[in-house]
């Protein structure tokens, strides 16, 4: 079945019989998106338990370069590496902040990469990464809001991935905390309780929470799937590309060989240049087929 065959799947009415709990199968980039976060996040928590507090030096010297903090950006020191680095480090002293993402990973990023193959959904996941930062430091330069500690973590990311799924299948059911609810009333909760408290952040109130990064990624979500943009392969269509033009210049070559040739029939092999030579010589060289 090809990708265009699953999308009109998506928006059947679910089977019958109730919400069933089931654990999927842990899809390959969503194994490697967790391997890298997870793999951060023990080196940040470890390193200072077993090095002491130069370790901890280092630590802090990593969240400050590679975490997100717009407040440190004036030319000519534009780290804009930041906007993706901040998304694979989690705060090494919040345990719940690396456990709830990807716990949220894995149960709608399976979900989605089931739906986009791995290729797309890694663009997705990267994309909805840069629109969430994008959007931080969009509303630290308006001024909208309390900006002043370094953002860390997948959250953006994976609150467009979750809002894509509720795109592709809004009536899918899922449990929030044992409780059956559908896709499109979760995550309209979610939304709208980082709405509330990016209002409550802009009156004065600090969540300690990158409510901007949230809203960010979710949008990109949003519109990458209600727009069509997830299921384009990019990398397929550059690919198809190259290869038509690698034909029209094998045609042309055969074309320019099949004029050398009949050059030669007419006025003998001395009248060809060093360079028409050249030519007939890599042509003769050219793999068959």
């Amino acid at each position: 079945m090809g990708v265009a065959d699953r999308w009109k799947d998506w928006d059947e009415p679910q089977q019958q019989g109730g919400v069933r709990f089931s654990a999927p199968r842990l899809t390959s980039a969503v194994k490697l998106i967790l391997l890298v976060n997870l793999g951060f996040f023990l080196a940040l928590w470890l390193v200072p338990k077993f090095f002491g507090s130069g370790a901890h030096d280092a630590t802090t010297w990593c969240v400050n370069v590679f975490g997100l903090f717009p407040a440190d950006w004036s030319a000519p020191y534009l780290p804009v590496w930041q906007l993706l680095t901040h998304g694979v480090l989690h705060d090494p002293g919040s345990l719940g902040h690396i456990f709830w993402n990807s716990l949220l990973l894995y149960f709608f990023g399976t979900m989605l990469e089931g739906m986009l193959g791995a290729r797309r959904f890694l663009v997705a996941y990267l994309c909805c990464m840069l629109s969430g930062a994008a959007f931080h430091c969009l509303g630290f330069l308006l001024g909208l809001g309390e900006f002043d500690k370094t953002a860390l973590g997948a959250s953006g990311a994976i609150l467009g991935v979750v809002v894509a799924c509720a795109v592709y299948k809004p009536n899918q059911s899922v449990l929030f905390f044992f409780i059956p609810v559908k896709l499109k009333v979760l995550v309209g909760c979610l939304v709208l309780f980082d709405v509330f408290w990016l209002i409550e952040g802009m009156s004065g109130t600090n969540t300690g929470t990158a409510h901007w990064i949230h809203l960010g990624g979710a949008g990109c979500g949003f519109f990458g799937a209600r727009l069509g943009w997830f299921q384009r392969d990019l990398f397929a269509r550059f690919q198809a590309r190259r290869a038509i033009r690698v034909e029209e210049k094998r045609k042309g070559d055969d074309e320019l060989v099949d004029q050398l040739l009949q050059k030669i029939s007419e006025e003998g092999l001395g009248s060809l240049s060093e360079k028409e030579k050249a030519t007939l010589k890599r042509a003769s060289e050219r793999p068959k087929g």
